[in-house]
């Protein structure tokens, strides 16, 4: 027992030695994700941005919906992470559409636009991380335009996911909720019309979510993440100490010249952090194993072991929203051949209803290639099928047989992986009046399809560049899986989350073993006795 003391206590000070840095900024960063209103309003300047977050040529979501005047094909507007630009010149120029609109990085980010042309005057309207938005394109001018019961709903719930056009009506898709307005009432009020689900059999919740909600205390709500909060001050606390126990005695030692030093520089201050450091790892001890075991699966590969699995609805260790749709939608579509609506969600697929809500949704199968995060391009493709894009790609996907032709090199696709990102990661798709086609690439900008021609229309505007800046919680959330290290040590970034993680588990693991030895296998050993042993 005391030889695997030895080893254990050898494993716990050289491995938390080396996990110190990752540690302090896991617990900073966790606390800043997990409250993501709190920060909506704070960003980082480009000057601290790796480049590879940089945007150029509408890269990484600079572009990301687009729609053109029936009226006047040189009249058009393009949506993204940088609002809503305007072009009178067919693409040629740009000017930003800003009076009104939101001055958040986050919430200026738009998914969807929809354009609303009438005798009487025209709307546009944008699908933003803020809201629901209107503008007048005459004057330029936007206003907010509120959802039913909308302050009932969480900030991060709140965002706007697609806007749909269903005849005289306007969908307004959020990731919980659908409303709808009559283009025809000048009030333009948006009542929630989300359709129920038809009884499929037992409702369950996916691996993936389960696991995302434990590892932020998602699971028990606010009081949940609060007290994961807390787990991420206490990670920080242990880091700190831990450093702190360990150089104490080795710059006494350099000091000195001794290799066992009496006497430390602040001893009082020493054995306060080798107390606590004890006290709140054990306690702490649980929650932190919950929080490192999960986030071993969090990313790929691992993550794939997850993708498929689900567990019942009733096993789920918390309180899950009577509304079946909660922060499970991801994309919707309205499909004008079958006059339906297509709706797909992040852990069950896709469903189907009628375009005007009539029925129940239904569960549907949709043999597309995606990516696990979801589609970032889904809406008709004539009356041949579908426009499927995601980081795996962009297809057409037929209709009947499901056969998907890769736009990009225009065959039929083979075998897609849903975990490994493909090399055009599709972020958005541009469709001309003159049906002239394009794909908004996450790393390649603006890629043309089909035979189209660039000829120097859609220059990004030079104030893309100027006013970059990357908002805070994305630089934390890229922070937290590794990927903002990718340009210093290429494609080994994956192994950040997943190799920190795995020894994070067994550092805690080996201190509760230690805590144990010391105060349970070997009782008479008093407080003074356990420092020894952390600084040995």
């Amino acid at each position: 027992m005391k030889r695997l003391f030895r080893t254990s206590r050898w494993l716990h000070k050289y491995v938390g030695l080396v996990l110190i840095l990752f540690c302090v900024w896991m617990g900073g960063s966790g606390i800043l994700i997990n409250h993501p209103h709190l920060i909506r309003n704070l960003s980082v300047p480009a000057w601290l941005v790796p480049p590879q977050y940089h945007v150029h040529d509408w890269s990484r979501g600079a572009l990301r919906c687009a729609t053109f005047s029936r009226r006047d094909p040189n009249v058009g507007y393009v949506g993204g992470i940088f609002g809503v630009w305007q072009t009178d010149d067919g693409g040629r120029t740009f000017r930003p559409l800003r009076d009104g609109f939101p001055r958040s990085c986050v919430e200026r980010q738009v998914a969807s636009l929809a354009l609303v042309e009438n005798p009487s005057g025209d709307r546009l309207f944008a699908a933003t991380r803020g809201g629901l938005y209107a503008c007048d394109p005459d004057t330029g001018q936007w206003q907010r335009i509120p959802l039913e019961n909308e302050q009932a709903v969480a900030w991060e719930h709140r965002a706007v996911l697609k806007l749909l056009r269903v005849g005289d009506d306007l969908l307004a898709v959020t990731d919980s909720h659908i409303y709808r307005a009559s283009l025809r009432d000048a009030r333009l009020v948006f009542a929630d019309v989300t359709p129920p689900r038809a009884d499929d059999g037992p409702q369950r919740v996916s691996l993936v979510k389960l696991f995302f909600d434990l590892h932020d205390g998602k699971v028990w709500g606010l009081a949940g993440r609060l007290l994961f909060d807390l787990m991420g001050l206490a990670i920080i606390f242990l880091s700190v100490s831990a450093f702190y126990v360990w150089y104490s005695p080795w710059r006494s030692r350099r000091r000195n010249s001794d290799p066992n030093p009496p006497a430390l520089a602040r001893p009082r201050l020493y054995r306060w952090l080798v107390k606590y450091h004890f006290k709140i790892g054990i306690w702490t001890a649980v929650v932190l194993l919950v929080i490192g075991s999960t986030a071993v699966f969090m990313r790929p590969p691992l993550i794939a072991l997850l993708a498929d699995g689900s567990i019942p609805r009733s096993a789920y260790p918390g309180r899950l929203p009577a509304n079946p749709w909660h922060a499970r939608i991801r994309n919707a579509m309205v499909d004008p051949v079958e006059s339906a609506l297509l709706i797909e969600t992040t852990d069950d697929g896709f469903w189907r209803t009628p375009a005007d809500l009539s029925r129940p949704c239904a569960r549907v199968d949709f043999p597309a290639p995606i990516f696990v995060m979801g589609t970032t391009v889904l809406e008709p493709y004539g009356r041949g099928g579908f426009l499927v894009g995601s980081f795996s790609g962009i297809f057409h996907v037929e209709r009947g047989t499901g056969r998907a032709i890769d736009l990009v090199t225009g065959r039929v696709a083979g075998a897609v992986s849903r975990f490994r990102p493909a090399e055009v990661m599709a972020d958005g798709f541009l469709r001309l009046p003159g049906g002239e086609t394009f794909v908004a690439t996450h790393h390649h900008g603006l890629v043309p399809l089909a035979g189209t021609v660039r000829d120097g229309r859609f220059p990004m505007p030079p104030e893309m560049v100027r006013e970059f800046r990357l908002p805070l919680w994305n630089y934390m959330f890229e922070l937290h899986n590794g990927r903002i290290f990718r340009d210093l040590i290429g494609a080994f970034y994956a192994l950040i989350a997943p190799l920190g993680s795995i020894l994070f588990v067994l550092i805690t693991l080996t201190g509760v073993f230690d805590w144990c030895y010391l105060k349970l296998a070997r009782p008479a050993i008093s407080e003074g006795s356990a420092d020894r042993g952390i600084r040995a």
